[in-house]
């Protein structure tokens, strides 16, 4: 599939600005919930679902979900497939594979999680800005950064680039949750 400059260029914005309002929109529900009286399985078994359900769309639609809900984005992904060549499979088994890892970890966080109301934030909406802050700036730079690769690299280059993403990635996640986990635990010893 060939994509012209222009086409490549609007539909990176348009997944930037759906990435952008998928996280806002997560933030938001967490927000609301916290708003409400549910008790810490239930948030967390129902994050397991909704994770699953994306492990298992990923899996059989050989998609992400966002891409369905987006069909316009179809485009973006065949290109992408296509300039990645052969490591496009073994990045697509990563991304699958992290949200059944995922899936797990927030499954066996409802089972260990005390009964009783979620309590997550008490109400601090600057903690609530603050994370959210932190999770568009990475979304965002990383996103430019890959934009930028995918319009200027042949397929050759893109193949050495796309297993350093995947290490870069994992090493970029590890440190963002190190550093959520720390201010969290800030948080909690401060309460």
């Amino acid at each position: 599939m060939h994509l012209n400059e222009m086409e490549l260029r609007d539909l990176q914005r348009f997944r930037l600005f759906v990435s952008n309002g998928f996280i806002i929109l997560i933030f938001g529900v967490i927000w609301l919930v916290d708003l409400m009286d549910i008790s810490n399985r239930t948030f967390h078994f129902s994050t397991a679902l909704f994770v699953f359900i994306g492990f298992v769309t990923t899996i059989t639609k050989k998609t992400d979900p966002i891409t369905l809900i987006f069909p316009p984005l179809h485009k973006l992904r065949q290109f992408e497939k296509e300039k990645y060549g052969p490591s496009w499979k073994a990045q697509h088994h990563l991304q699958s594979g992290l949200q059944f890892i995922l899936t797990i970890c927030i499954s066996f966080n409802a089972y260990m999680s005390p009964p009783g109301e979620l309590d997550i934030f008490e109400g601090n909406m600057v903690y609530i800005a603050y994370i959210l802050f932190l999770f568009l700036l990475v979304l965002n730079i990383s996103m430019v950064i890959h934009n930028r690769k995918v319009a200027k690299s042949n397929t050759i280059e893109f193949k050495s680039y796309s297993r350093k993403a995947i290490v870069w990635g994992i090493v970029i996640g590890l440190l963002f949750s190190l550093l959520v986990f720390f201010i969290t635990f800030y948080m909690v010893i401060k309460i």
